[in-house]
């Protein structure tokens, strides 16, 4: 279950390089999904701890039928677990970056740009290009996260935006 979920291109490296091997930067890495937290955890295995994913929870019976539901994080669940995570890790509201991929994301990037957080929407249309202000606008966090080393931590990218 979930194996077979296509994930964002380079995700794992974008991963590896929000939570280490930025100088003077520390990121803990979490995921947030609308998906069953099992389906996501088998797709993200060996790239997100299990204990940094967080979905939709069912209560199952003894045959392996769905129940009930536990929790959704969908919507503005999302913003219920991103504020539970803040609390729980001591995270100011204008230090979270939050990454969103789809419809399920609009409240929870509303809720952090409204606090003063950063938001990196990812397009899943297939084509990167270089907006007149500088930014990165692309289908990969990778190329995204280009935006977020600009206009927080000062970083200038090479004139190719394919090349970070």
């Amino acid at each position: 279950m979930g194996k077979r979920i296509r994930l964002k291109d380079n995700i794992s490296r974008f991963t590896r390089s929000s939570t280490g091997g930025i100088d003077g930067f520390h990121f803990d890495f979490y995921v947030l999904s609308a998906a069953p937290v099992e389906v996501i955890q088998s797709a993200l295995e060996g790239i997100v701890p299990e204990n940094h994913i967080f979905g939709t929870e069912f209560k199952y019976n003894a045959s392996g039928e769905i129940e009930s539901l536990v929790r959704a994080t969908a919507g503005y669940g999302k913003v219920t677990r991103l504020e539970q995570l803040e609390k729980e890790l001591d995270i100011p509201a204008d230090h979270v970056v939050y990454v969103g991929d789809g419809s399920s994301d609009i409240h929870v990037m509303l809720h952090v740009n409204r606090r003063d957080g950063f938001t990196i929407a990812v397009r899943s249309r297939n084509w990167s290009r270089r907006s007149p202000s500088g930014q990165c606008s692309a289908t990969t966090p990778w190329l995204r996260w280009c935006r977020f080393w600009k206009e927080i931590a000062g970083w200038q990218r090479a004139a190719d935006p394919t090349v970070v």
